[in-house]
């Protein structure tokens, strides 16, 4: 079977119409940089990390039960080095990683499949997905993995294995990578086997093994220093347990398990919505029509980094959850396209022999219908931008601009790390008695012993609060309701996205 695109060979306008979703990405990218959001929780705990050590210092296990890569902790030090101990110099990492996987990404794609329509649709929804959006400017690796992931495996089809200088960049960029990203090495597992059949076996250019060689030594070093015996392996374990493939005899736990985590990608990460079966249903069409291509080695790509991942995760080594397979979704989005492609053909050879039969002219579908699922989850897209989560920064410069002399400020116990980043960019607040709040666990009623010894009028900030399991009500939400029982007044309430301000008066 081979792929028919005569009737999109001269689809100038559609290929504009993708540029243009993919620049309108690009754009949202760098104004969601400019907005400079808060960091929330997980951003202000590993950001307090780099900006409180020394290079050497980040060699050691991180505070606050935070691990990333040593190549990403360095890189991003090296940022706040040059610009300043900055939320917004910590992003330029993330932010440079997404520009450039758009391009790579593109290549990747067009190499393997040959197909420049079907790999501008995926990248054109790849550019605007809020997801990538969101890790373009968050202080985390996850876009860095998406970004060394394509880069490794179009390294590994493009590279020359038989021109030295090309073997030494190779295993240069691979044996790097390694130390910054933590995916480099499922890449690494993903290209060798590629490089294993075809390099080696078909092709017999036996200097890969050389490229092998470094990968083991480089990985061993990076595995001996930074993964083994880790201090933070068995908090991890606990921590990701729902998000490893679970293995028994009857298959039923593991089914469930793979409904439930590509229900979450398709629904949550990707913001198909209530389209997600539907997607997946046009992604298994898709897998097929591939095969019926015969596209062995798109297939290989796109389909054993999936397999890989499942297998580390029912082996508890890697967990199966959204931000740590955000290098996995670009290729959904491909099979997505490729099934949506399958259908189209198929209507179009259907009305071409309907409309010849009876109007005596060819009629048919323009492939640029397929940028239907682009305009959708750009309109997702654009419903929660710009981007916030914990909009600490409001609730800082709200206290500054109204406190009072003496007037305490309470800070809830999620919220201190936080408030540790920002807190010199606000000195006037510095002036006050700063109360930190203790984590009760599920013993809520005792964060009034926390507050009771304050004498005047105070101030209280509110972040990335718990939820009662039972009831659902927000820890803040108790903690008011106790003070008012209590005689407090609520004389000012503040709500920013992901973060609550108020002003307690001790009656």
């Amino acid at each position: 079977m081979k792929l028919n695109l005569n009737v999109f060979s001269k689809q100038i306008p559609f290929q504009r119409i993708i540029y243009l979703f993919i620049f309108i990405g690009i754009f949202l990218a760098i104004y969601q940089f400019f907005y400079n959001r808060s960091l929330w929780l997980d951003e202000a705990m590993l950001s307090l990390n780099i900006v409180n050590s020394s290079f050497l210092e980040l060699l050691e296990p991180l505070n606050y039960k935070q691990a990333a890569p040593i190549g990403f902790l360095w890189a991003e030090k090296f940022f706040t080095w040059i610009f300043g101990n900055n939320d917004w110099a910590l992003r330029i990492y993330p932010l440079i990683s997404f520009l450039l996987s758009i391009y790579i990404i593109y290549r990747l794609f067009f190499k393997l499949s040959s197909n420049k329509y079907i790999s501008l649709l995926a990248i054109g929804l790849y550019s605007i997905e809020s997801i990538f959006i969101r890790y373009a400017t968050e202080v985390k690796q996850y876009q860095i993995d998406v970004l060394l992931f394509s880069l490794i495996l179009y390294a590994t089809i493009s590279t020359k294995f038989y021109n030295k200088r090309a073997i030494f960049l190779y295993t240069l960029l691979t044996v790097v990578s390694i130390w910054i990203s933590n995916i480099s090495i499922l890449a690494i597992i993903v290209a060798g086997l590629y490089l294993l059949v075809k390099k080696v076996y078909i092709d017999k250019i036996y200097n890969v093994f050389i490229v092998f060689i470094a990968w083991l030594i480089s990985f061993g070093a990076y595995y001996y220093y930074f993964i083994y015996d880790h201090p933070l392996k068995p908090f991890m374990m606990n921590y990701w347990k729902e998000h490893f493939l679970p293995l028994n005899h009857s298959g039923n736990e593991a089914l469930d398990f793979l409904r439930i985590h590509f229900q979450d990608i398709y629904y949550k990460w990707l913001l198909l919505e209530n389209f997600w079966v539907a997607a997946i249903w046009i992604s298994v069409l898709g897998i097929v029509y591939l095969v019926l291509l015969k596209k062995f080695k798109l297939l290989y790509f796109l389909l054993f980094p999936i397999l890989l991942h499942l297998i580390l995760s029912a082996f508890k080594l890697y967990p199966f959850e959204g931000r740590l397979i955000l290098y996995l979704m670009p290729s959904l989005l491909l099979i997505l396209f490729y099934g949506l492609f399958a259908i189209l053909e198929k209507v179009n050879i259907m009305l071409k022999i309907l409309s010849t039969r009876k109007f005596n002219r060819s009629i048919q579908i323009p492939l640029v219908i397929l940028v239907i699922p682009i305009i959708f989850v750009l309109s997702k897209t654009l419903e929660n931008f710009p981007i916030e989560r914990q909009n600490i920064k409001s609730s800082l410069s709200f206290i500054e601009k109204n406190i009072k002399d003496k007037e305490p400020i309470y800070i809830y116990f999620a919220s201190k790390y936080a408030f540790a980043f920002y807190k010199n960019k606000y000195p006037n607040l510095l002036k006050h008695t700063i109360v930190i709040g203790k984590d009760h666990k599920n013993q809520w009623e005792n964060h009034y012993n926390d507050i009771r010894n304050i004498d005047s009028d105070f101030w209280m900030i509110f972040s990335h609060v718990r939820y009662s399991k039972e009831s659902g009500e927000p820890e803040d939400k108790y903690i008011i309701r106790k003070l008012s029982s209590e005689g407090y007044k609520i004389i000012i309430t503040k709500r920013d996205k992901g973060c609550r301000t108020y002003k307690v008066s001790k009656q």
